[in-house]
């Protein structure tokens, strides 16, 4: 999998980076929103990994960016400030959009991107515990916090 991961620390940059390349990914770094912009438009990654506080630009005016010329494209939001979090529910618009809190697991990450670019299961509540699809859906939940829990 190709990810553009927009962050700029460059220490968590560098960890999460190696973390993901050891596991046989490829990860392209944008320091800056802009930068990130044009990245883009010519490396065509296959999720992108965004913090919040960038120094140029917003992360928000970054994924706002991306839906408009890249609607599936599969954005995980990525912050440690408590203060983000109405900014960021307010920017998680779609199902292709998801929230990590800082710091994180990569094996948490790669759940929910896995779960981003999944086909959507279909299901009935009581479907869960039957060994069926349900069961095998990963247990990191990344619908909007307002969309009822099925």
């Amino acid at each position: 999998m190709r990810f553009l991961l927009v962050e700029d620390n460059a220490v968590l940059a560098a960890g999460l980076s190696w973390a993901l390349r050891d596991l046989g990914h490829e990860v392209s770094v944008a320091p800056m929103g802009r930068q990130a912009i044009g990245m883009i438009q010519h490396q065509s990654p296959d999720a992108v990994i965004l913090d919040i506080s960038l120094p140029d630009i917003d992360g928000v005016q970054v994924a706002e960016f991306i839906r408009r010329d890249h609607a599936d494209l599969p954005i995980v939001f990525a912050s440690g400030h408590d203060g983000d979090q109405p900014r960021l529910v307010a920017a998680v618009k779609d199902s292709l959009t998801a929230i990590l809190r800082k710091p994180y697991a990569t094996e948490t990450l790669l759940e929910v991107v896995a779960k981003l670019i999944a086909p959507p299961v279909s299901w009935a509540p009581g479907d869960l515990g039957r060994g069926g699809a349900a069961d095998r859906v990963a247990q990191v939940d990344c619908r909007h916090p307002d969309q009822p829990t099925p």
